[in-house]
Parts: structure tokens; C-alpha cells; sequence
């Protein structure tokens, strides 16, 4: 939420309007501590989700490492890589032998015969 000078100020105005200046201190405060207690809301659960996703990654990553699967993912991205390399290889030398290719070599032809025709 973008909270701009000039949006806090028309806030402000329109608080000040509508409560006047005896109830404005009095809602001001009772809004502080009601934003200081969702952001300590937040965070409580904000640590809870963090310390639930902890645990079974934690056990996660000892099943991996008996497995010997700690390095899965560079091992993919390695595979992944190796393999479009080969694929690259593989369509520049199609595009190379491709008779249509502008890049292919010329076959040479053979000479007029007579006795071929």
C-alpha cells in the first residue's frame, strides 16, 4: 500500500472532520496500538509458518544426503546444459548436410557424358 504524503494528510483532514479535535488524539492511539498488535500478530505467525516449513525440510535434506541426492539440482542444470549442447551439434550439423542448406557443401557433379544419357 503506497502512502503518500499528500494521502496521509487528506486522511488526516477527513479524520479531523469527521471525529474533531477532542476524539482525534484518543482514535489515533487506540489505531497505533491496534497496528502494533497485527504486526506482533504477524510476526508471531509469520515465525510459526517459518519454524513448520523448517522442520520437514530439515528432515528433507537428511533423507537426501543418505540418498546421496544433496547436488540434484546442479546435476540437472549440468544435464540440462550438456544436453543442449549436444541438440545445438545436432541441428547445426542438419543444417549443414540439409541440401537446401545455403551452408552445405556442393556435391560435385559429374561431367557431360554422352553415353550417360
Amino acid at each position: 500500500m503506497d502512502l503518500s504524503p499528500e494521502k496521509i494528510l487528506l486522511v488526516g483532514l477527513i479524520a479531523m472532520i469527521v471525529l474533531g479535535p477532542e476524539r482525534l488524539p484518543h482514535a489515533a492511539r487506540t489505531a497505533g496500538r491496534m497496528l502494533a498488535e497485527v504486526r506482533r500478530l504477524s510476526a508471531t505467525v509469520r515465525n510459526e509458518v517459518t519454524s513448520a516449513v523448517a522442520e520437514p525440510r530439515e528432515a528433507l535434506d537428511r533423507t537426501a544426503d543418505d540418498f546421496g541426492l544433496t547436488d540434484v539440482h546442479s546435476r540437472l542444470v549440468g544435464a540440462r546444459t550438456s544436453f543442449r549442447g549436444v541438440l545445438d551439434e545436432v541441428v547445426n550439423g542438419a543444417a549443414l548436410s540439409s541440401p537446401s542448406s545455403p551452408l552445405a557443401p556442393t556435391m560435385p557433379t559429374a561431367p557431360d557424358d554422352p553415353t550417360l544419357n
